[in-house]
């Protein structure tokens, strides 16, 4: 979810790791030992918890001329719709502009983009486990797309000093090896292109230098 209409995160592949359950248990840990509260915004009344679910996103070309790069429809646990879209503004997948609308009704809000752009782009549907921080936009996620044995993980937090943090604390806890994509879901699993993988190190390096 952006912050300010903007989405800071980083996408992780965990080497030769194919279970999803195996990597969420693992990353609960972690959450578990965490603290929740430091970070904390005493302004934000909220409570960490943990999202399970599968679920599945549309996606739209944007048409050309816009800011965009593409129109999403996803499904949010409790009811309701979020219609999001991003742009790659500055160079990569790290920092880019996420603007979101929340909408009441998923079937409504299908026909208004089918109805504005034609039938969806692509179908993704998304294994998850999300882990919820000091707020909304602050969390670790744990995924695997339907059809893909690979398992990814991503940290988002409202700047990257906090993106980096939990990172270090992921790496430093868990038993894996990881490798930063730097390729979007949109990118791998809408345009089909080849993954792009680096170092974590390149990272943390990239962070380190902003």
């Amino acid at each position: 979810m952006g912050h300010k209409n903007r989405e800071i995160e980083v996408k992780l592949l965990v080497n030769d790791i194919k279970t999803l359950s195996s990597v969420a248990c693992q990353i609960e840990k972690v959450w578990h030992a965490m603290d929740k509260h430091s970070e904390a915004d005493a302004s934000e009344d909220y409570d960490n918890e943990i999202l399970v679910g599968n679920a599945s996103d549309f996606y739209w070309n944007a048409p050309k001329g816009c800011n965009a790069d593409f129109g999403r429809l996803r499904k949010r646990s409790g009811g309701g719709a979020q219609l999001t879209i991003k742009s790659t503004d500055r160079g990569d997948n790290v920092n880019r502009v996420e603007v979101d609308v929340d909408v009441d009704d998923h079937g409504q809000a299908y026909e208004f983009m089918t109805g504005l752009l034609g039938e969806p782009t692509a179908k993704v549907t998304k294994k998850y486990s999300v882990f919820f921080l000091e707020n909304q936009h602050t969390n670790i996620s744990v995924y695997q797309i339907r059809g893909d044995d690979r398992v990814f993980v991503e940290v988002e937090a409202k700047t990257l000093k906090r993106v980096i943090q939990i990172l270090n604390t992921v790496i430093d806890s868990t038993n894996y090896e990881y490798s930063w994509i730097k390729s979007s879901v949109y990118q791998m699993f809408v345009q089909k292109k080849q993954m792009v993988v680096k170092s974590v190190n390149d990272f943390l390096l990239k962070g380190s230098n902003q």
